[in-house]
């Protein structure tokens, strides 16, 4: 089985692409540029922003860009980060000659996979990607676990914020049992008893991390 962390940072780095994505943007094609009998590609205004969204979606994973004869004024781009062949996250784009596109983020658990990022561009915010991302992160945790207050005590003492901890002197990790309502033992136990498990559970994890 892989290593839980291998699918956490892939589900945090998908969440950052799918910012990036947003953040170019879906421009419309000319007006007429179906009477000028181009391709999409070659649209003066689609074809450069189609080709931003492959530029960032090909440092994420394998790129795949598809067109279908049912839906010719759409290109689907899809990124797949895999380890030893084994899929861990897939961004979908479905980018429109409208100027409009949909964004899906497809996340493999240990039993299952999850779609946690669905939806048209304009309804996509950063909060709600945010949110996405930690959903996605709990549920990997609890599918490699099975145990829901394992993945929360793990997934707050280890993976929530690391880099603001650095300047933080009261990081929410380390309060995170006052938070919980029970001792730091506990607490520490479960983040203690996850941690054997992750690893014991992969083929590919350092002991040591």
């Amino acid at each position: 089985m892989v290593f839980a962390g291998r699918r956490l940072a892939a589900v945090r780095e998908a969440g950052e692409v799918v910012i990036e994505v947003l953040d170019i943007g879906f421009r419309p094609t000319l007006p007429d540029f179906e009477s000028k009998n181009l391709s999409l590609e070659d649209d003066p205004r689609y074809g450069p922003c189609l080709e931003a969204h492959k530029r960032i979606l090909e440092e994420y994973g394998d790129l795949e860009v598809k067109s279908y004869p049912d839906a010719p004024h759409t290109r689907t781009l899809h990124a797949t980060r895999k380890f030893n062949d084994e899929r861990l996250c897939e961004i979908a784009v479905a980018y429109n000659a409208s100027g409009t596109g949909q964004v899906f983020m497809i996340v493999e658990t240990a039993n299952d996979s999850i779609v946690p990022i669905h939806g048209d561009d304009y309804e996509l915010e950063r909060l709600q990607i945010g949110r996405s991302v930690a959903q996605a992160e709990l549920a990997i945790l609890v599918a490699e676990l099975g145990s829901p207050a394992e993945a929360l005590d793990y997934w707050a003492v280890n993976e929530m914020a690391p880099s603001r901890e650095r300047y933080d002197r009261s990081p929410p990790s380390a309060q995170w049992h006052t938070i919980r309502g029970v001792t730091r033992q506990a607490v520490s136990n479960n983040v203690n008893s996850a941690r054997r498990a992750l690893h014991e559970n992969s083929k590919d994890s350092d002991p040591w991390s």
